[in-house]
């Protein structure tokens, strides 16, 4: 009975002396604590979003190799040969464009933060009209100050930018810089150097609340945007003659818009 007292002393004297050992380190504990937490604040609050859409698709068999008795009975179905084949239709460069081509993608309106920017997409409190009789520099930012309900200012300041035709959408040339100050009015042409737009007010917004924000517009082409949406994840069901599409990006509506075109210009083959 002594020698397990003396075990249960000796294991409350070890416990006492960890306690006192690292009670002089407890600061930096709860800086650590701190620290991870508003790091993962940070992160959380500032990063921008991913977002993941997914749709599906039924492809249909309209030639049976085998009898579906005989192949039920097996465990298959029929249309398998014919899913990979329709997987690769799907991630086509010509399914994409003509996809891209319906959806008004080629401008991107922005407003500017202090951590991140934010996509406008049918957000915008105004809406571009460009040009088609002059070139135009892609891949741009192009901002926009509104001054008053029918005034705005213009800022372009960029090193070796891409002049493009905008009805062949052809690349030109090859500028080194381009800078503009300037200011315009809606609904008037604004030209300046290589660009020239109308620029016209959201109806749904009120102008006077954006004096004071920062926007911009970049311009892409078709080929770039086509790039950036074949990122298309298919895979099929399994036992079934369905599609799953599942595409990642910044903004869920141009996600959604992009996939309900793409789905419905698919079906349109017949």
């Amino acid at each position: 009975m002594d020698s397990l007292q003396d075990l249960g002393q000796e294991g409350n004297i070890n416990i006492r002396e960890l306690l006192t050992k690292y009670a002089a380190y407890w600061p930096w504990f709860l800086i650590s604590i701190v620290s991870a937490l508003s790091l993962a604040f940070l992160v959380n609050h500032f990063s921008t979003p991913v977002y993941q859409v997914q749709t599906s698709i039924l492809v249909e068999d309209e030639k049976k190799m085998l009898d579906e008795k005989f192949t039920s009975g097996l465990g298959m179905y029929n249309n398998s040969y014919k899913l990979p084949n329709e997987i690769e239709i799907l991630k086509s460069y010509s399914l994409v464009s003509k996809t891209i081509k319906r959806l008004n993608f080629n401008i991107a309106y922005f407003e500017s933060g202090k951590f991140s920017d934010i996509e406008l997409y049918k957000q915008s409190p105004f809406f571009l009209i460009p040009d088609s009789t002059m070139l135009y520099p892609i891949f741009t930012p192009v901002y926009i100050d509104i001054l008053s309900p029918t005034k705005y200012a213009v800022h372009v300041h960029s090193e070796k930018v891409s002049i493009i035709d905008l009805k062949t959408e052809e690349i030109r040339t090859q500028q080194k810089k381009l800078a503009i100050d300037a200011t315009g009015t809606f609904f008037k042409p604004f030209r300046k150097n290589n660009l020239g737009f109308i620029l016209t007010p959201n109806g749904h917004t009120n102008l006077n609340s954006c004096i004071g924000k920062h926007y911009y517009f970049i311009v892409f082409d078709n080929n770039s945007l086509i790039g950036q949406f074949r990122n298309l994840n298919i895979f099929a069901v399994k036992s079934s003659s369905v599609l799953n599409i599942s595409l990642q990006g910044n903004n869920v509506l141009k996600l959604i818009d992009f996939l309900n075109t793409f789905t419905q210009v698919y079906l349109e083959r017949g």
